[in-house]
């Protein structure tokens, strides 16, 4: 489930690695279960990969506009 004010702004690819990180975390078995310090620098990986690519977005965005190219 996807907050609805994100109003489909969000790597799919992001939100896959989420649920990924999310599934190990709710293993049946705890033995399974990965420590808090890994599910930690998972999630901070997805945040860094999230926000180098909302920059790029951006930078690519700005560049069209400047140039007057249309995204069609």
């Amino acid at each position: 489930m996807v907050d609805p004010a994100l109003e489909g702004l969000y790597p799919v690819k992001s939100l896959s690695r989420f649920a990924d990180v999310i599934a190990l975390c709710v293993q049946g078995e705890p033995e399974f279960r990965p420590p808090m310090s890994e599910v930690v620098q998972a999630l901070v990986r997805l945040v860094q990969r999230a926000n180098m690519s909302k920059r790029t977005f951006g930078n690519e965005q700005r560049a069209s506009q400047q140039s007057g190219d249309l995204d069609i």
